[in-house]
């Protein structure tokens, strides 16, 4: 039995599923690079009482960001969206690291703790935006598990490395250069994906009847599910973190 048979996936599938997973797993290496840095730094620079503080202004500035990737669809084909989204992590993640070569002022390290949950998040949402455009629901029901797969493969690997570039010698503001690759590799891989299913992606989201003000979009379901997730990964990426510094 060929083993596409043996993951369930149809032959039509094959092409899509693959590029997904590799997209996926540098998603995740993006993820687990970035997250391990800004934590790390943060709390090289900062002491406990500046928890707070960042993170609600994490909440507030993924509140924001998801508004605007919200508006941003009944604007843009989602082809174009995804792309400009992708392309937005990796310039800010470039300028943040780039940011370390004119000074090592603690407040670089306090900006990438306040972006590492939003970027986490509207770097997740435009794949899966992708993902779920591409296949449909009964399809999705079958693959999307294993398409999944690359990104916990990523955040796997780029995990484990971590220990043994810093052991190396690398700094750990140097992790963002491996952060700001993967997600530009990830970039690559959807301008792929745009021009080989240009007609799943070539679409806007309905338009509303009347125009949404920041108050309308937070009553949507859907930005307050995302804008909790935000606030609890970074909850949960920062105590793990801190439970790991103190063992």
């Amino acid at each position: 039995m060929a083993l596409h048979e043996t993951l369930n996936i149809r032959r039509d599938e094959i092409a899509p599923v693959s590029i997904l997973v590799v997209q996926s797993f540098f998603l995740g290496v993006f993820l687990g690079a970035f997250d391990v840095g800004a934590n790390t730094l943060f709390l090289n620079n900062f002491d406990q009482s500046m928890i707070p503080r960042a993170i609600v202004i994490s909440g507030i500035t993924g509140i924001i960001l998801t508004s605007l990737y919200s508006t941003l669809q009944s604007k843009l084909q989602f082809s174009t969206l995804a792309i400009i989204n992708l392309l937005t992590v990796f310039i800010l993640t470039f300028l943040l690291r780039f940011g370390y070569f004119f000074s090592d002022t603690k407040w670089l390290a306090f900006a990438l703790f306040v972006l590492m949950g939003p970027l986490n998040i509207i770097a997740l949402v435009g794949f899966w935006g992708t993902t779920g455009r591409i296949f449909d629901l009964r399809q999705g029901k079958r693959i999307f598990g294993f398409i999944d797969t690359g990104g916990v493969l990523g955040l796997i690997v780029s995990s484990l490395s971590i220990p043994f570039l810093i052991t190396v010698g690398m700094a750990t503001k140097d992790l963002l250069y491996i952060s700001a690759v993967s997600i530009f590799l990830a970039v690559i891989f959807q301008f792929i994906i745009t021009s080989r299913f240009s007609s799943n992606l070539s679409v806007k989201v309905t338009k509303q009847t009347k125009k949404s003000s920041f108050v309308d979009t937070f009553r949507l379901p859907y930005v307050r599910t995302m804008s909790f997730f935000v606030v609890l990964s970074m909850l949960v990426a920062f105590f793990v973190h801190l439970s790991l510094i103190h063992i």
